[in-house]
């Protein structure tokens, strides 16, 4: 699949501003397992999003 738009970024600029979501929080098992999944994610060290451009009917098709 090809790509219209790709957004990179360094995960560490955006790695403290996302970990203080969880850090917010009361801890619990299950923010605990979310903490674990974001910094797992934010492991790499380039964060990287794709994005394509849909036709009206492909998008509704898809809802």
């Amino acid at each position: 699949m090809s790509s219209d738009l790709v957004i990179e970024c360094r995960s560490d600029l955006l790695r403290d501003y996302a970990m203080a979501v969880p850090d917010s929080l009361p801890a619990s098992n299950a923010v605990l397992e979310q903490r674990r999944q974001w910094e797992a994610r934010l492991a790499a060290d380039t964060l990287r999003q794709t994005f394509r451009e849909l036709d009206l009917s492909e998008a509704l098709r898809r809802i």
